[in-house]
């Protein structure tokens, strides 16, 4: 991983992988189920500007970019005492009291929203994860990438607050997960001044 890059460098790898997954995303409707879904999807996913080139393959993709994050296994050491299993635990933690209450204390009408929040934790779970990763491999600065994750982690959050905001939810429990989230969201805007104040 080249983790010496600035905070633009990993937000410009991430936005075409953001773009990436829109293209094949919004291809999906039109070759469910088809024969040969996989290869079709990847034909139709290419046709879309920052998608996969035409006959690419998603797994030699998700390869490249797993070389290009670094994933690996952790040296030795304690990695729970980083920066990053602080911000993993934490998303964990209220993913998994969305999800208890997701099946148990809202009402029919409320799933689909509650689902497009759950999904959103999803993209925070891998953030942490990748932040976790870019703590694990030591070589080199890893303050560009953390700092661009950071950002990332922050504008999901902002996101998971605005939706939380639907009248479909009980507000009493919507009122406990925006606490949760907003403290999540300082909490990670501090770490994310502090790694700005160590470059």
């Amino acid at each position: 991983m080249r983790k010496s890059e600035d905070e633009f460098h990993w937000e410009r790898v991430f936005r075409g992988m953001d773009e990436q997954l829109a293209a094949r995303m919004e291809a999906i409707p039109s070759v469910l189920d088809l024969p040969g879904e996989d290869e079709l999807l990847d034909k139709s996913a290419g046709k879309k500007k920052g998608g996969f080139p035409v006959g690419g393959r998603w797994g030699a993709q998700d390869q490249d970019q797993d070389a290009e994050l670094g994933y690996d296994i952790p040296p030795n050491g304690d990695w729970r005492n980083g920066d990053g299993a602080y911000v993993y635990a934490e998303v964990e933690r209220v993913a998994g009291n969305w999800l208890r209450a997701l099946a148990t204390a809202f009402p029919v009408s409320a799933r689909a929203a509650a689902l497009t929040i759950l999904c959103r934790h999803g993209k925070l779970l891998g953030y942490a994860m990748d932040f976790l990763d870019a703590e694990w491999n030591g070589e080199g600065d890893s303050t560009g990438i953390k700092v661009a994750l950071c950002k990332r982690l922050v504008s999901e959050a902002e996101a998971i607050l605005a939706d939380l905001e639907n009248d479909v939810f009980p507000r009493g429990v919507a009122a406990s997960f925006q606490g949760d989230m907003q403290r999540f969201r300082e909490n990670v805007l501090t770490l994310l001044f502090k790694l700005r104040s160590d470059k």
